[in-house]
């Protein structure tokens, strides 16, 4: 056992020498027949001291200012003392306000009680992680990567935070949208035009309210509320498909619920959505699997019109003087 504010490394031993030892180096699983330890994601050679293959998620998230980030062999970045790495992935470090603080490839830092309380894994391989204004100044609102199987995985709101309102302002006119966001050291002024999914940042169409205030909405474009970006938007969905109100119902009575019939085809919208999951109306949402509840989120943007032909949009950023 280390302090308290450390890691704790788990050894098993061999009491008998009739014992089978199927947990070595950090409680994890060895094979008899290479003398690896399996993490989930990769092998590792406790003799060597190194995984068997390259971290995943490659070079993306590595620090210039450490070299030992580029090692994409290394366990915890050669520093088993603070961290720890369960499964050979990734760790995101979400600060107490939302914001991105960090990101290790591979371990999640115990080195202090802060680092502690701030690290999150992702359950795979993390590619993409989204903020509310679309750059690391804003709140994470999701972690999007694939499992060890390869299926795609969205993680919505890790910390699980409620989101103020990004340093963001939007106004619109016609079919025309034109959100301004800023960073510390960035302006970034969005011109989108289109369907209102497309050029509000809104995937499913969400009606403005305390919903979407709390998912980082930055004002409305009449009955919509807008997002600063694609991605706030996106987690707002993904937030929304998760709540009792929506995740205990089957699929069919999910879509009669978003989409009523008073303003929708609803027997089409229905149909679009089981076609696109390959599943009956009649499945809960609650047992779809990640790589099926991403299609059905990207389904309900396509029903939407959040891909419609003719929408398109341009950004422009300005560089701030600190």
């Amino acid at each position: 056992m280390i302090g308290s504010d450390k890691a704790t490394m788990h050894m098993s031993f061999c009491m008998t020498p009739f014992a089978v030892c199927a947990s070595r180096y950090t409680g994890k699983e060895r094979d008899a027949e290479s003398g690896l330890d399996y993490f989930g994601a990769r092998y590792y050679g406790s003799s060597m001291g190194r995984f068997q293959s390259p971290d995943p998620s490659g070079a993306a998230f590595s620090d210039p200012g450490n070299p030992q980030s580029w090692n994409m062999y290394s366990y915890v970045q050669n520093n088993p003392l603070n961290a720890v790495d369960p499964d050979g992935l990734d760790c995101v470090y979400i600060g107490s306000d939302g914001s991105l603080s960090g990101f290790n490839s591979g371990d999640c830092d115990n080195s202090t009680s802060e680092k502690a309380n701030s690290g999150y894994y992702f359950d795979g391989t993390v590619n993409t992680i989204y903020t509310t204004t679309g750059d690391a100044s804003g709140q994470v609102v999701g972690v999007q990567g694939t499992t060890d199987s390869g299926d795609s995985l969205y993680q919505s709101n890790p910390a699980g935070l409620s989101f103020s309102q990004p340093n963001a302002d939007t106004s619109t006119s016609g079919m025309n949208t034109t959100i301004n966001t800023s960073g510390d050291f960035s302006q970034t002024t969005q011109f989108n035009h289109g369907t209102h999914p497309f050029r509000d940042n809104n995937w499913g169409d969400i009606v403005s309210g305390g919903f979407v205030n709390r998912r980082g909405a930055i004002g409305a474009d009449g009955r919509f509320g807008v997002f600063a970006s694609a991605a706030a938007g996106k987690a707002a969905l993904h937030a929304l498909l998760l709540t009792p109100g929506y995740n205990n119902l089957s699929i069919n009575a999910a879509v009669a619920r978003y989409a009523p019939s008073f303003e929708n085809n609803t027997a089409g919208y229905q149909q679009f959505l089981t076609n696109v999951l390959g599943v009956s109306g009649n499945t809960p949402l609650s047992s779809l699997s990640p790589s099926q509840r991403s299609a059905l989120e990207n389904g309900i943007a396509h029903a939407e019109g959040a891909f419609a032909r003719g929408n398109y949009s341009v950004s422009v950023t300005t560089d701030v003087l600190p």
